[in-house]
């Protein structure tokens, strides 16, 4: 075996903090392009949210002050489905825009308008990928000690979570790599290229993601001390309810920037653009 064979170069540590930094930083230099590329998806799923909201509110508010048995009307179903696939699509829809921005400084397209480009499907492929890739080894781990081990389920649920995480933050870097059209970033390259940055991508996922829902978790606390000196049979109860789902749906979808500005700066550091 060759000395360049068994001293191949190990590829360089992400620069934690300052990618964490660069994220958030882009995310507010850049808010007016968030907007631009987002405001369709925001309408679009506000509405939504309104919709399921207050079908749901006003049916559980039915159930209490008439004594109903629960159940779920199907036309809650169908609007609580249709919200779902609008906010999933929303978010990739988002990132595919945001990803291109950052990398390849490309001015954000109409609104929802890469909804119909093969970059946008791909991106959910890649994603589907990665989860299968993470879950079913994660499965096969689980399964003997669901059937054997019982006593020691929740510490190794807990374990195999943990690394499914890390693996499935190393493999992440290919979902910037789709955005842009970069093919060469597979499977194997993107284990490769991150190697030795399990713990870094880690730990910049959780500043990226956690502090914002923190941020919104406190605000919804609030929100709920003030509602909760109120009955629930109080028809203003469903309003409020209403307004709080529109208001986080809206925040949730305009954070998503963040944590995906974060995978694209990794993204250059780990393939080289500058």
């Amino acid at each position: 075996m060759s000395l360049a064979a068994t001293d191949a170069p190990r590829p360089a540590k992400l620069p934690l903090g300052a990618t964490i930094r660069l994220a958030y930083a882009t995310f507010f230099d850049h808010f007016a392009d968030v907007l631009r590329i987002s405001w369709v998806w925001l309408v679009a799923c506000a509405l939504l949210s309104a919709m399921a909201n207050w079908l749901k509110m006003n049916q559980t508010v039915d159930t209490l002050r008439y004594r109903m048995v629960p159940k779920t009307p199907i036309e809650s179903w169908v609007v609580d489905s249709i919200f779902l696939i609008a906010f999933l699509l929303a978010g990739v829809s988002i990132a595919v825009a945001w990803h291109r921005l950052l990398i390849l400084h490309e001015a954000p397209p109409p609104s929802g308008s890469n909804i119909a480009t093969g970059r946008v499907w791909r991106y959910i492929g890649t994603t589907l990928l990665i989860m299968l890739v993470v879950l079913i080894p994660a499965l096969v781990a689980i399964a003997p000690v669901f059937l054997l081990f019982w006593n020691w389920l929740a510490l190794v649920v807990i374990g195999v979570y943990l690394a499914a995480l890390l693996v499935g933050g190393r493999l992440s870097v290919m979902l910037p790599a789709q955005a842009v059209d970069d093919r060469t970033m597979t499977l194997s390259a993107a284990w490769d290229t991150t190697r030795g940055n399990s713990w870094r991508l880690f730990w910049g996922f959780i500043a990226c993601t956690v502090p914002p829902a923190v941020l919104a978790q406190i605000a919804i606390m609030l929100f709920i001390g003030i509602s909760g000196q109120q009955s629930l049979l109080d028809g203003s109860f469903a309003v409020k309810a209403t307004v709080l789902s529109v208001v986080f749906t809206l925040y949730y979808l305009l954070s998503v920037p963040i944590a995906v500005g974060f995978l694209s700066h990794a993204y250059r550091h780990f393939s080289g653009r500058t």
